[in-house]
């Protein structure tokens, strides 16, 4: 039921001074024109009933501010892009957590991988590859995996920030696999 807003505006007068069937009109009568705001605000089907009642509390709970003298429909307009752009800013959070969360576990698989592909090489190809390494990052490679050490206490002993040696491990891990995966030495090709 969509009403025009002189109505919107008496309704409003008259449940901002607390008559309970004028709030429940008023949020009737503007239920459709906030609907379709939201739905062009591109706010997704899933969330849109969600986004719709937050609106509405707000408008309710702000009817004390509100003035007859201006047009209802604008204001709730009002109040209803503030809460747009709180949703997005929420989904816009949400999505920053995940994809960090995502890359931590993609970063967690790849280590883990590492590991295994290195217990599974052969000893000697493994051994002449960390040879190769320069001898700080033998140091720490056999810190974290011979003495089994975390990046904190590692870096606590090599008297290092942690994500410094995070990113060492990082790089020498990267450094392994690429000796691994090269050609091996005097090979006939």
């Amino acid at each position: 039921m969509a009403i025009d807003d002189t109505a919107l505006r008496e309704l409003a007068e008259q449940a901002a001074i607390g008559d309970p069937d004028a709030a429940e009109r008023l949020i009737r009568g503007f239920h459709r024109y906030l609907m379709t705001y939201l739905y062009v605000s591109g706010i997704p089907e899933a969330d849109i009933n969600d986004v719709a009642q937050e609106v509405a509390l707000q408008a309710y709970r702000s009817l004390h501010r509100y003035s007859a003298d201006r047009p209802f429909l604008p204001w709730m307009r009002g109040i209803a892009a503030h809460r747009v752009k709180n949703y997005w800013r929420t989904q816009s959070r949400k999505q920053t957590r995940e994809g960090l969360f995502r890359e931590y576990v993609e970063r967690q698989l790849a280590d883990e991988r590492t590991v295994r592909a290195l217990a599974d090489t052969p000893s000697e190809r493994l051994q002449d590859c960390i040879r190769r390494l320069p001898e700080k990052q033998q140091q720490i490679l056999a810190l974290r995996y011979a003495q089994g050490l975390n990046a904190n206490e590692i870096s606590e002993r090599l008297k290092r920030e942690a994500a410094a040696v995070r990113k060492a491990l990082s790089r020498i891990r990267d450094a392994l696999r690429a000796c691994l995966d090269g050609p091996i030495a005097g090979a006939v090709r």
